[in-house]
């Protein structure tokens, strides 16, 4: 038990050895910095003026050194608060041959010539500007920075730091540590001040893995951030834009989107005379193998067939006759049924219940197909370009506003003016992705239409029993007119309940015991029968898939080595 404990503790402590930041790192022996020179210059914006003059020592040839800066920081104060900046490096010079990149967080200096090699002592002389914007600490500003970085690879032998400040501040919140990162030491630091200008020097040795880090604590306010002419018009041209686009595409969905109010008429029969499927294509948008199937008590109402029920079967008589008063749709069903039934003596057609079981869907599928392709236009076609339109403005001011994030917290300089224009921009990008989404407006023929439509299906739910034995008495079949529409649209148990005591004689097509029986439950048994079939593919099929005078500096907050903006690294090459 003993040894098992501590073969954990021992795993427990390498793995922890491994996240562990390196408290030192093994010198390039190859070169070492003689002496480095930095000289800032703080602005009131919080941007500094930096130049390194750094002073090398080659042992081996070398073609020159690679300076790294960070542009995103953690910041870690003495007080274990945290903060993260950002910074942008601007004015970028260099006294020798240089080139520069982006890798990952750092910006990259490499000076020198693959052509050329130098041995012995060299000078240079980099200068750029370092923009860091608001500061993170709460209450109070603060001049916060690693004037080198834990990241150098070669020693530094003398160090010298000169800062000039652009207004007064406390002496004695101003202090520089030194060591690895986390382990701020002050001591062989030396400061003094000469008016508004701070002078550290450190003489010892610093080591690779080891910082120098100057921070000064300042009152709030200290620094001053004005924001440029040209950030203020290109805030107000966002925003003028954004908010152009937005009233465009709202003027464009009322004049050409929004749907025009519905006026339902009262309607005793269908619109224009329409069948069962294409009155139900019209309300919900959807032909049903139901709708479709309505079309048999068409049929039978027209004297083209008669249904004979068995009560354990039933049966087709079709009768040839001129189909040619018939809709497209009644004409297919018609001669779907005809081409699967068996001729008989008199030139009459007999269908049976078995013969349209896992066959007739055919013909089913093909009405429905027919009708949705002939059917006419039910929204305005050029409403789709401004809806696409009108999306795609809501995607651009969506893309908009993280852009605007992205460059003000890389520039820390987010200001209350910017968060008003990203939230204008997401609201109204929002909000014009769901207009474009919504672009109903039907043609003027449509919505007429789709309003008799309506005030049909609401006659049928909601009729008094009065008025429909006033219409009866115009019309004897005006029930079994109205039943295939009342079938199509879901709606015809109501129907059948209101007609309850009203029909006295059957009607001449039905030949059974029972039409309420048959109207419930056989023409049910029809419509699972004659649409026996699978819709969907077989399951079993097989699919693959492929499953980064001086004085001593041990008063005023130095903060944490390492801990502040800036400093990073450098190396030979």
């Amino acid at each position: 038990m003993k040894k098992r404990t501590v073969i954990m503790l021992v795993m427990i402590l390498l793995a922890g050895l491994l996240f562990m930041k390196p408290l030192f790192v093994q010198a390039d022996e190859t070169l070492k910095a003689s002496n480095i020179k930095v000289e800032i210059t703080v602005h009131d914006d919080n941007t500094y003026e930096i130049t390194e003059t750094i002073d090398i020592v080659y042992n081996t040839p070398h073609h020159g050194i690679i300076r790294n800066i960070p542009l995103e920081n953690q910041i870690v104060r003495e007080d274990g608060s945290r903060g993260e900046t950002s910074a942008s490096i601007t004015n970028v010079n260099c006294n020798e041959e240089y080139t520069t990149y982006h890798s990952g967080n750092y910006y990259v200096i490499k000076i020198g010539n693959r052509d050329v090699e130098i041995e012995g002592e060299k000078q240079y002389v980099i200068s750029y500007n370092y923009a860091l914007g608001n500061d993170t600490l709460k209450g109070a500003d603060e001049f916060y920075l690693n004037i080198i970085g834990t990241e150098w690879d070669y020693d530094i032998e003398h160090l010298e730091v000169i800062i000039h400040m652009p207004k007064d501040f406390d002496y004695d919140k101003f202090g520089a540590t030194h060591g690895p990162y986390g382990r701020p030491d002050p001591s062989g630091v030396l400061k003094k001040r000469v008016d508004n200008t701070m002078y550290f020097e450190y003489n010892d040795v610093l080591k690779p893995g080891e910082a120098f880090t100057v921070r000064c604590e300042l009152e709030e306010g200290y620094f001053k951030f004005i924001i440029p002419w040209a950030d203020i018009w290109a805030g107000i041209g966002t925003a003028l834009a954004a908010l152009g686009v937005t009233l465009l595409n709202i003027r464009n969905y009322v004049k050409y989107g929004k749907p025009e109010t519905v006026v339902k008429t009262v309607e005793f029969y269908p619109p224009e005379n329409m069948s069962p499927p294409r009155v139900r294509n019209l309300i919900y948008g959807t032909v049903n193998d139901k709708s479709v199937n309505a079309l048999l008590l068409m049929l039978a109402n027209k004297g083209f067939l008669t249904i004979n029920d068995y009560g354990d079967s039933y049966e087709f008589t079709l009768y040839e006759k001129d189909t040619a008063e018939l809709s497209e749709e009644e004409k297919m069903y018609y001669e779907g049924l005809w081409a699967k039934g068996t001729i008989q003596d008199d030139g009459t057609m007999l269908v049976k219940d078995e013969d349209l079981k896992n066959s007739f869907y055919h013909t089913i599928w093909d009405i429905e197909s027919m009708i949705k392709r002939t059917s006419e236009p039910v929204y305005e076609k050029k409403q789709y370009i401004f809806a696409v339109f009108s999306v795609l403005c809501g995607v651009a001011l969506l893309a908009r506003a993280p852009i605007i994030l992205i460059l003000m917290v890389a520039m820390w300089n987010m200001k209350l003016y910017h968060w008003l224009i990203i939230a204008f921009c997401m609201i109204a990008g929002l909000y014009l992705i769901y207009i474009g989404c919504h672009y109903k407006r039907r043609t003027k023929r449509n919505n007429k239409l789709y309003g008799m439509a309506l005030g049909f299906r609401d006659f049928i739910n909601v009729t008094e029993k009065d008025r429909l034995e006033m219409l009866a008495e115009e019309n004897p079949l005006y029930f079994y007119d109205i039943l295939p529409y009342a079938y199509a649209m879901d709606i015809s148990s109501a129907w059948i309940r209101k007609f309850e005591g009203m029909m006295t004689e059957p009607v001449s097509w039905y030949h059974g015991d029972d039409f309420n029986y048959f109207m419930y439950n056989r023409i049910y048994d029809f419509e699972s029968s004659s649409t026996s079939y699978e819709r969907s593919y077989d399951s079993s099929s097989d699919w693959s898939s492929d499953s980064s005078s001086y004085s001593s500096s041990d008063s005023g907050g130095g903060g944490v080595s390492g801990g502040g903006s800036g400093g990073g690294g450098s190396s030979g090459w």
